[in-house]
């Protein structure tokens, strides 16, 4: 839900801190060329992260003109299987092996002490680092807050789709409508419009195409902003008329028509204070269908969390400014399960402090403009979009997927505050 910013900031269970175990921070050429392991140390593994290194892997490189028979010879005495790394390591003399992980200093060190042998040490893991050319990701403190940058070195959402029940979304060009710049080239599936009864959901408010954008947003195009999992297909579906509002049959109808469509998550940055049954069991029809349902815990500076966010089985979202800590408007509560990016204005009356993205001007469809919103509405689609990363990097089910989730935030204290 999108608003002004009003009411009491407070503490909360969760910052999400976007899939960081998707992520291996490496330092790039810290290994680079041969080197003797007997003069300079490998680095600590303890100052590495786990997904840094292999733990029962390692690499042994042999000099130049070492024949088989010694290679034969030395397994044998060290106690240790190794093989060719690759045709050309038949050349080169790089190994690979496996150790017991509590052996591995002891078995290292022996090795290391042999005449034959250039290099030993364990099989590091590297990721590509990569950073937009979006020439105004630099004003998306959003994407920083979440480690946006490291996890796109392993996941960046592909095959993952991610529903979005909203105002619909400006992703083609009809009639009066037309696709907002930034998304062009983005990755689409069928959607549906349950306002109008139509194959068309196109977003005729702006709520739904800045939502969408957050999520896979068109990333490393050189144009405007990027999203947080810029590979994932977006399924638009318009829930929410112009001014916003929505029935609970036509959302409920829009969650088990994206359950049935293929859709992996469902995105919906709106919320009521009214307990719909059905909509309870759209929710829970979905989820048993493995999809992983994200709601918008609700606008009103209250520990209430408003429904659908409150249904057993979907994700409830709060919101955090960029300090971090409870946006003045967010409302909280004992379903609350994290808390993203959300924006806050009026901490200090900037515009910049809310959450950046490319969507239609309002009450304008055919004109396009980049706009700061705030709101829970905000900081949901961060969520799933770290929710397609994960998926896209095989995490099954919705419970795996909020276990990781949670797992990799930040705690920010007693659960629902």
């Amino acid at each position: 839900m999108a608003t002004a910013n009003t009411g009491r900031a407070a503490w909360i269970p969760f910052l999400l801190s976007s899939a960081v175990v998707l992520v291996a921070v490496v330092t790039v050429g810290q290994c680079s060329g041969k080197r003797s392991s007997k003069e300079t140390p490998p680095q600590p593994l303890s100052a590495l992260a786990a997904e840094e290194y292999v733990a029962d892997g390692l690499v042994v490189d042999f000099k130049d003109g070492t024949t088989k028979a010694t290679y034969d010879s030395l397994e044998r005495a060290w106690g240790v299987d190794v093989e060719f790394n690759s045709l050309e390591g038949v050349r080169s003399g790089i190994t690979i092996g496996r150790i017991d992980p509590a052996q591995r200093e002891a078995v290292l060190a022996r090795i290391r002490q042999d005449a034959n042998v250039e290099a030993a040490e364990v099989l590091y893991r590297y990721h590509r680092d990569f950073v937009p050319n979006d020439p105004r990701f630099k004003e998306q403190w959003n994407l920083q807050m979440i480690r946006a940058e490291e996890a796109w070195n392993v996941a960046q959402g592909e095959g993952a789709v991610v529903a979005v029940l909203d105002t619909g979304v400006a992703y083609e060009d009809q009639d009066e409508f037309r696709q907002v710049p930034d998304l062009k080239g983005a990755r689409f599936v069928a959607g549906y419009d349950f306002v109008n009864d139509d194959e068309h959901p196109n977003d005729d408010h702006g709520h739904g195409t800045h939502v969408s954008g957050t999520i896979a947003q068109v990333t490393h195009n050189r144009e405007g902003v990027a999203g947080v999992a810029y590979k994932a297909a977006l399924m638009p579906i318009k829930v929410l008329d112009a001014n916003g509002s929505g029935t609970s049959a036509d959302i409920a109808d829009a969650i088990r028509w994206a359950a049935d469509h293929g859709a992996h998550v469902i995105n919906m940055s709106l919320g009521g204070g009214g307990r719909s049954q059905v909509m309870e069991s759209a929710v829970a029809y979905a989820r048993k269908k493995g999809v992983v349902v994200v709601a918008a815990a609700g606008n009103g500076s209250r520990g209430t969390v408003e429904y659908p966010a409150a249904y057993p089985g979907a994700v409830a979202v709060s919101a955090v400014g960029p300090s971090g800590e409870l946006a003045s408007y967010s409302s909280w509560g004992k379903e609350l399960d994290i808390a993203a990016p959300g924006g806050d204005k009026r901490l200090r009356g900037r515009e910049e402090d809310g959450v950046l993205q490319n969507t239609i001007a309002r009450g304008n469809p055919g004109e396009s403009e980049y706009a700061w919103y705030n709101g829970t509405s905000m900081a949901t689609p961060h969520v799933a979009g770290a929710a397609a990363l994960l998926i896209a990097d095989g995490v099954a089910g919705p419970d795996k997927v909020r276990e990781a989730l949670q797992n990799t935030a930040e705690d920010k204290g007693a659960a629902g505050w």
